[in-house]
């Protein structure tokens, strides 16, 4: 069976869940991984989950968006993912991520954006 980006979270929060637990958080505490289908009419859909990996709960995720539109989402809840300012999208509105919480959406695109965390606040 072929890896899904499920077993890709849940391998990062295995990781990250036996590192030393001090309060802290970091960007690298977000995992972030994308997964790409096309629709009925053909076209390139990517979803893409977001999710606390670290051992505390996060709030103010930032993401790195760059060229990202957000005409290309696919919203099934609004405020999951917003660009605030070329290159910086926010997560939840900025709501709180519990440990092993994600959040997901859909976007349409003929490449696959590169998405990373830039900021997160504790």
């Amino acid at each position: 069976m072929a890896p899904t980006i499920l077993h890709a979270f849940l391998a990062s929060l295995l990781l990250f869940s036996i590192k030393t637990a001090c309060g802290k958080c970091a960007p690298k505490d977000i995992f972030i991984g994308q997964t790409t289908w096309k629709d009925s009419l053909g076209r390139q859909i990517y979803t893409v989950v977001i999710a606390n990996v670290g051992l505390v709960p996060v709030t103010d995720v930032h993401v790195s968006c760059n060229g990202f539109d957000p005409k290309e989402l696919i919203m099934k809840r609004p405020g999951i993912f917003r660009v605030e300012r070329r290159g910086d999208c926010l997560v939840n509105e900025a709501g709180k991520l519990d440990v092993g919480d994600s959040v997901t959406f859909d976007y349409v695109n003929d490449f696959q954006f590169e998405l990373y965390p830039i900021d997160v606040q504790c």
